[in-house]
């Protein structure tokens, strides 16, 4: 007997406010895939075994019947075997995308850009025009490795397909995978990093990626420079049924929540107050932590924390850096297109009246 096994990989989704609450399967016309489920036997399967991450290769091998305790050795060697590689048992294999960045802008492939996903090139398409550049390892998601390619190619060295965009221009509603916008930014932090950090600040003479960590040298002084990561802070700023919206005066057009870089010697609560004070000549109280994002576009980590207002609520607003702030109804607040920022989870958060 033959079997024909469909395996429906990748329709697992986020919610889509815009589609009424609903993933894009949810929201699709199906009939097929409703008949199928109606006529047959619906019910719920791990396909991952325990001490695995999900993904598609140990689900999907998984399925077929392989114990992947005993065959599965990463999704690389499945990679290099999809396109022809004939490994001997001594290889390594890494699956792995490369980030092009020059001047700010990353290279993606076109077509999918159009359609909101971001697609990196692969070595095979940029080792015919760059054979003697070396290839800047940055970090893994999951079993992907990432790696920069801080070389601004010509025209006849750009693949067909593919072209520069601004690091910003990624920043849109619905784009993804997340993953993939996540590595885009992380990797735009680093690559300004190694820009910043050719030559010694102590002596001048050029720096050298060290060997054994992620981190530059001074081979003359032995100075060592780590990334840098500058600590900002968000405030949603409550007041009852309300909280403090912004919008900057150039720039960003979308409402955004109190913001600002700590200082030497503050801790990020005394941030939080001078923040507010210099904004919206506020005070503050019952300062609360909510969490954390790592934001390459500015190389900050992000700091989210809500307050109330403590007393007078008569906001005094900084007009060189903003062009309003004004306290808004929860169910009045307007939120940013996409989903990707600290500041819009917070103004979501306090919409749907998770905060209070």
């Amino acid at each position: 007997m033959k079997h024909i096994i469909i395996l429906g990989d990748g329709m697992a989704d986020h919610a889509v406010d815009r589609l009424g609450g609903k993933t894009l399967l949810e929201y699709a016309n199906t009939p097929n895939m409703d008949h199928l489920a109606r006529i047959g036997r619906t019910g719920r399967l791990n396909t991952v075994p325990d001490g695995f991450l999900p993904g598609s290769e140990v689900a999907n091998a998984t399925i077929l019947g392989y114990d992947m305790n005993k065959v599965y050795e990463g999704r690389g060697p499945l990679e290099a075997a999809s396109i022809g590689y004939d490994m001997r048992s001594d290889d390594f294999a890494l699956r792995c995308n490369i980030i092009c960045i020059a001047d700010g802008k990353i290279l993606i492939q076109e077509e999918p850009f159009r359609e909101k996903r971001i697609v990196f090139p692969r070595v095979k398409e940029l080792s015919d025009y760059n054979s003697n550049e070396d290839f800047r390892y940055l970090f893994s998601i999951d079993d992907t490795g990432y790696f920069l390619l801080e070389h601004l190619l010509t025209e006849e060295e750009i693949p067909a397909g593919y072209r520069y965009v601004e690091e910003r221009g990624l920043r849109i509603e619905g784009i993804g995978p997340k993953d993939s916008l996540f590595a885009a930014i992380t990797a735009k932090h680093l690559a300004d990093w190694y820009g910043d950090t050719k030559f010694c600040g102590r002596c001048g003479h050029q720096m050298v990626h060290s060997p054994k960590e992620r981190a530059m040298t001074c081979e003359a002084c032995h100075y060592t420079a780590y990334p840098r990561i500058m600590p900002a802070v968000i405030v949603g700023v409550i007041n009852g049924d309300k909280i403090l919206l912004t919008k900057y005066r150039t720039g960003f057009k979308y409402n955004a929540l109190i913001a600002g870089f700590t200082e030497i010697g503050e801790t990020v609560e005394e941030t939080v107050q001078r923040e507010v004070m210099e904004e919206a000549g506020i005070k503050v109280k019952n300062i609360r932590y909510y969490k954390s994002q790592p934001w390459g576009s500015a190389n900050d980590i992000l700091l989210g924390f809500y307050c109330d207002v403590d007393g007078d609520d008569t906001i005094t607003m900084d007009a060189e850096e903003l062009k309003y702030a004004e306290w808004v109804q929860r169910e009045q607040i307007e939120l940013q297109p996409g989903e990707f920022s600290l500041t819009n989870e917070m103004m979501k958060q306090f919409k749907e009246g998770h905060v209070r």
